[in-house]
């Protein structure tokens, strides 16, 4: 292996650490969108709606009242929790397309 090999080979690795550099800013960036953003799930039937940060975590949950005393516990409960789910999925299908986004843009 002659010095122009050895030199094309240094460049082509620093090209390397720069995009795996990049790849990492990228993804770096993509969680924390989503850490710093907040997911809205519906609540079926009008009942309502929750909120979950970008942790997953519930923070809020408003009810409509005049469809609340129309409904049963149990109802209401596997409504919220359905809710629940499809916030969470909102998030992990965010964060999904982000890292997608993020590895398409590196080629090695």
């Amino acid at each position: 292996m002659g010095m122009g090999d050895l030199d094309e080979a240094a460049n082509r690795m620093s090209i390397i650490e720069d995009q795996v550099t990049e790849y990492t800013n990228r993804l770096d960036s993509a969680f924390a969108l989503v850490s710093s953003s907040f997911f809205v799930g519906e609540i079926g039937d009008g009942l309502g709606t929750v909120v979950i940060n970008g942790a997953g975590d519930l923070v809020e949950v408003n009810f409509a009242p005049e469809r609340v005393c129309e409904t049963r516990a149990q109802e209401l409960s596997e409504k919220l929790m359905a809710a629940l789910a499809s916030a969470r999925a909102e998030k992990f299908e965010r964060l999904r397309g982000d890292l997608k986004r993020a590895a398409r843009e590196i080629i090695f």
